[in-house]
């Protein structure tokens, strides 16, 4: 995939609706190449795209996925008016799959645990921080 057509492939892939062509496709494409570029190659659409398809299920490929879904989720602009009715739902997934995933492995020596529980962390912050906006916006449009 060329630098220039980073979009355009992740929205092909995500079109096709398709967890394992998307994962092959993020297995393609070094992380840094997309998230280390002062201009952010890939629209906050297919941010919370990735998001919402990757977690559905995190059993499988569960490293390389988590790496996707923390550099997408910093990367998100929950106020972005393109998705802003999106993050709080597709978040809410994400954070119950993820919790889903940590409980599972608990008991476990989960090589993924600083990875999940920084992941939940960084969730737990945006849709807080999601809550209060629409809880203050709501309340000054009633003034």
């Amino acid at each position: 995939v060329k630098a220039d057509q980073y979009e355009e492939a992740f929205t092909k892939a995500l079109k096709a609706n398709d967890l394992d062509q998307l994962s092959w496709l993020c297995s393609r494409i070094e992380i840094p190449k997309i998230f280390n570029q002062t201009q952010l190659p890939l629209t906050q659409c297919v941010l919370i795209s990735i998001i919402q398809q990757l977690s559905c299920d995190l059993q499988h490929n569960t490293r390389a996925k988590l790496d996707w879904l923390k550099e997408c989720t910093l990367a998100l602009d929950p106020n972005d008016p393109s998705i802003s009715s999106y993050v709080i739902p597709v978040l809410s997934t994400l954070l119950q799959n993820l919790e889903e995933i940590y409980r599972q492995n608990s008991e476990n020596a989960n090589p993924h645990t600083s990875t999940l529980r920084m992941l939940m962390h960084i969730v737990n912050s945006i849709i807080s921080s999601g809550n209060r906006t629409s809880k203050f916006q709501k309340h000054s449009h009633n003034d």
